[in-house]
């Protein structure tokens, strides 16, 4: 098997609406705007909010990701995103933690509308 390179995603790249699948069924949907914020949706209860910025992780953005109404999620994390085409259909990957439990959420571009 051969290594693989991931690009380093651009933050301004991955501009727009996405939605995640929680693990109790519910979805969740949030914007990434242009500067990497992340900002709750209105799609569920759940809102999820953070930033993303420049990681030293090859294929990652650095994401530290709040969370409110959203089940077992922590409220806190930091993580990394990843764009991965291994991942798709989902455009995006969230993987987090807060030091005690982890957030792995895969997210779907939505069609602008």
């Amino acid at each position: 098997s051969q290594a693989r390179t991931l690009a380093t995603p651009d933050a301004g790249a991955l501009a727009g609406r996405y939605v995640v699948r929680l693990s109790d069924g519910s979805a969740a949907d949030f914007p990434i705007g242009a500067d990497g914020r992340i900002t709750a949706g209105a799609l569920s209860p759940c809102r999820l909010s953070g930033s993303l910025a420049g990681n030293s992780l090859p294929g990652t953005l650095a994401l530290k990701l709040d969370s409110a109404g959203c089940g077992a999620l922590p409220g806190s994390a930091n993580g990394v995103l990843v764009v991965d085409a291994l991942d798709a259909p989902a455009s995006l990957r969230l993987l987090a933690d807060d030091g005690e439990r982890t957030v792995d959420l895969r997210g779907y571009a939505e069609p602008a509308v």
